[in-house]
């Protein structure tokens, strides 16, 4: 557990333990057209906090999915869906809606949704999207033969 202070006017702390855990099922290889792919994830934290003389802690974790099914080889829809649930609190908030993507060049993944519902949870937001609304994400994979052709391409070795 780490303190990071807030910088907020006042004496702010803030601590959390943070744990993310993602299976994913794909029915053939990336970039062929594979069909369909679905993935279920688990994420977990314990947050502690300290304003002043008042001291808050809870646990809350966010458990999710995501659909897509291939329309060619450059082209896909999917749907996500995931709810959050602060325990302490009895609180619950959920995201989801559909998104489309295309993949314009190999390694280059581009996808616009939109999000019926949706929360912010700054702890878990990096991996996907989960505030109401549309959105656009652009994933890129970099690998040591991705990066050795771009290497060559450029200095010619």
């Amino acid at each position: 557990m780490l303190g990071v202070p807030a910088y907020g006017a006042g004496d702010q702390v803030t601590s959390r333990v943070v744990n993310n855990l993602a299976l994913n099922y794909r029915s053939g290889p990336e970039g062929l057209g594979h069909g369909f792919e679905g993935t279920v994830y688990y994420g977990a934290k314990y947050v502690a906090g300290r304003y002043a003389d008042d001291r808050y802690d809870g646990f809350i974790d966010v458990v999710g999915f995501d659909l897509r099914q291939d329309v060619g080889t450059r082209f896909d829809i999917g749907v996500a869906g995931s709810v959050q649930h602060a325990w302490n609190r009895h609180v619950w908030s959920w995201s989801g809606g559909p998104s489309a993507g295309v993949s314009p060049a190999a390694n280059v993944w581009l996808s616009a949704g939109y999000n019926i519902a949706g929360y912010r949870d700054r702890d878990f937001e990096a991996d996907r999207y989960t505030r109401q609304g549309p959105y656009v994400t652009m994933r890129l994979k970099f690998d040591q033969h991705s990066l050795g052709g771009a290497t060559r391409a450029l200095f010619g070795r």
